[in-house]
């Protein structure tokens, strides 16, 4: 056993207990957090973006716990990349559970090491129909695949501890002898969110198995949320111990320099028109005849795009002048860039403006077909320039960015500075060589200007967190 903190460690030290040879030499922070794992059965890596979690979950089960099969639990966008991260660490053969139910079973019962599945495929992989015809969580098949060993990347998918996606979790967790969950991001709102993904991953260990009272020990109730304790915020944290540990990217090695700038872009007449349409409830056009208050909410936010989306779903294009400000952050900024974006219409929109600049793309967003090979397309394809993604698919579905580009536009802000850092973490990560420069796109007087200031005051409860917790076995 180790007798110092983990952090305190040398490589040497570590070397000294996990006797082995890797495909790929963890980096100090790698074998300090497996050296984490060795007396736990269940860990939580809290390290910050493009720190390598990936490896380091691939090497717990591999060379600590030695477990004899392995469930990665991922997002959709991101089981292709876990499959090149087992390909490149390991010398296994890693199966994806895809295809209709009874070709994901048949695959869960193969004999092989590691098994990738998406978060909307785990009720489909462990359910099967009861006397009624209806199809509920199968008990019998947890114990039929046998999965001793869990991942669940980006654990933070699973804080509805009423979601069917939660429970099916928590019940295949308490058949696996060994797990990890991982994010850099545990947060995106406050710390009711912790509950669930610690739920899973300890059972008991962490909060407590209620989830209602862990809501009456640390928060208030009151008319339309909760607020916390004084004095709950420490002990909440506190309780994390045990299970986590956290490397900020500082910590893994010499990062480049991240320059951040905000350009304003001023509204137009035509969107401060269509805002006061939808504040008041008018139609914005003649298809439009109902607009309710989650309506006017939605419109407020595709208006600074440039468009807005009628009732029948069809789109309206709104002059606006983040088109031009676009178009000329794409002439000066050098080498690939990838554009995040929140609508689909959006998306069309920055489409339009590289077809008339003569600029090669890629895309990634909900709608479009073989994103894989849009994927590889930017990233080997010295002339697909533009990356046009959609903040949810491209923010964590994409590895290897940091080798071909440095810069990031968004055209649009969302609501949550997880998403943010983890769209920016495609680039800003280890193994980025050049200077990153991240520009926001803001329309004045309009709610993109709100955005910007929720994710702020966010951005500064969860950074305390997580100085917090990087404090952890120091």
């Amino acid at each position: 056993m180790l007798s110092k903190a983990c952090k305190q460690l040398t490589k040497k030290d570590i070397q000294k207990v996990l006797i082995t040879k890797f495909k790929t030499e963890p980096m100090l922070h790698q074998m300090q957090s497996l050296a984490f794992c060795i007396d736990r059965d269940s860990v939580y890596f809290a390290h910050g973006i493009g720190t390598g979690k990936s490896l380091t979950s691939l090497y717990a089960h591999e060379y600590v716990w030695k477990s004899k099969k392995t469930l990665v639990v991922t997002n959709n966008s991101v089981v292709s990349s876990f499959e090149e991260q087992v390909y490149e660490h390991t010398d296994r053969t890693p199966i994806i559970l895809k295809g209709t139910k009874k070709k994901r079973q048949s695959l869960a019962d193969k004999n092989a090491k590691f098994f990738m599945i998406n978060y909307e495929g785990l009720f489909s992989l462990f359910s099967s129909k009861d006397r009624a015809g209806k199809f509920r969580l199968d008990y019998s098949l947890i114990k039929r695949f046998n999965f001793d060993g869990l991942v669940f990347d980006e654990i933070q998918r699973l804080t509805n501890i009423r979601a069917r996606q939660t429970k099916v979790a928590y019940a295949i967790a308490r058949h696996a002898s060994k797990r990890v969950g991982m994010s850099g991001t545990p947060i995106d709102k406050d710390l009711i969110q912790l509950f669930a993904p610690y739920y899973v991953l300890t059972d008991n260990e962490t909060f407590g198995g209620n989830y209602y009272s862990f809501l009456n020990k640390y928060f208030i109730k009151g008319k339309w949320d909760y607020t916390i304790k004084h004095g709950a915020r420490k002990e909440i944290l506190e309780c994390l111990r045990p299970s986590t540990i956290r490397f900020a990217r500082s910590a893994c090695g010499d990062l480049p320099e991240l320059v951040c700038q905000r350009i304003d872009v001023d509204i137009t007449p035509e969107q401060i028109a269509a805002t006061k349409k939808a504040l008041i409830g008018i139609q914005i056009d003649d298809k439009d005849n109902n607009i309710t208050i989650k309506n006017k909410t939605a419109k407020l936010q595709q208006i600074p795009g440039g468009f807005v989306y009628t009732a029948d779903g069809e789109s309206v294009r709104i002059k606006n002048n983040k088109e031009d400000a676009l178009k000329e952050l794409l002439i000066q900024m050098e080498g690939k860039v990838i554009v995040f974006h929140e609508y689909k219409e959006e998306g069309r929109i920055i489409e339009s403006i590289c077809k008339k600049m003569g600029i090669g793309y890629a895309s990634l967003r909900s709608d479009i077909k073989n994103k894989e090979e849009n994927r590889t397309k930017f990233l080997t394809n010295p002339k697909c320039r533009v990356f046009i993604c959609n903040s949810k698919a491209g923010g964590t579905g994409m590895n290897g960015a940091q080798d071909v580009c440095s810069n990031i536009i968004f055209y649009s802000p969302n609501w949550l500075s997880t998403l943010r850092d983890q769209c920016i973490g495609r680039v800003f990560r280890t193994g980025q060589g050049q200077k990153c420069l991240v520009v926001s796109l803001v329309c004045t007087k309009s709610i993109d200007e709100r955005k910007m200031n929720v994710m702020a005051g966010r951005e500064q409860e969860i950074n305390s967190m997580l100085d917090f917790i990087n404090n952890f076995e120091k």
